[in-house]
């Protein structure tokens, strides 16, 4: 177990502060343990945050040895890590979730959570909330199994990138719980982050960018 020294990194200042301020402000502190495989697929120009959103810890404990949680590997087989997100799984083609495969998921894990959301958008656009989905290494393309709360759009479903300009950054993280959550259907990301904040036993993510073409 040992603590991870890694920050967000972006190729701009202004992105590195908003993806920070996204990821880690205001969010406990939480360490990870490495997984057993190498995945530097998985941490090119993003690394895994100290604070991850949706984690919580004891007051009365040490803020650095609040809690701990195991590193997913998540990867895509329809993009690689800080590569462009494919036109389907956007706004500009048929707007389903992408495909992902998740790796080291803890042998005590009872359901995921998955949050996808543009830390590039201010403030920060939330495109696709799920849970209690039964653990599984494979997530279909345009299919989820468990529940799913309501993005920005105002849907209860996923709506992939749409960005108004230049290029942005789209996080699907992946959460292994203990435990299950009893939540509705019309809860939004900070209703599911303080649900599941004392159940949280692993976490990877998974970065894709995207730009939308230009139209005149």
């Amino acid at each position: 177990m040992k603590k991870s020294e890694n920050s967000i990194e972006t190729s701009s200042s202004r992105k590195k502060t908003e993806i920070q301020k996204s990821i880690q402000a205001d969010d406990p502190i939480i360490h990870h343990e490495d997984p057993d495989s190498t995945s530097s697929e998985n941490t090119d120009s993003f690394n895994l945050p100290d604070k991850i959103s949706g984690a919580d810890w004891s007051e009365s404990e040490d803020v650095t040895t609040a809690a701990y949680f195991k590193e997913l590997k998540i990867t895509s087989p329809a993009f690689k890590n800080n590569e462009r997100i494919p036109t389907n799984y956007t706004c500009d083609g048929i707007n389903v979730n992408p495909p992902l495969e998740i790796d080291n998921i803890p042998k005590e894990a009872v359901c995921l959570a998955i949050i996808v959301d543009d830390p590039d958008a201010y403030p920060e656009f939330v495109h696709w909330l799920a849970w209690n989905i039964p653990v599984t290494h494979h997530i279909k393309e345009n299919e989820i199994h468990g529940m799913e709360g309501i993005n920005d759009f105002n849907k209860n479903k996923y709506q992939g990138p749409c960005p108004p300009s230049e290029t942005h950054h789209y996080l699907f993280k992946v959460y292994a719980l203990k435990s299950l959550l009893s939540l509705r259907a019309n809860i939004r990301k900070p209703d599911l982050e303080k649900a599941m904040s004392k159940h949280i036993i692993g976490f990877g993510q998974l970065i894709g960018v995207y730009k939308r073409p230009d139209y005149t």
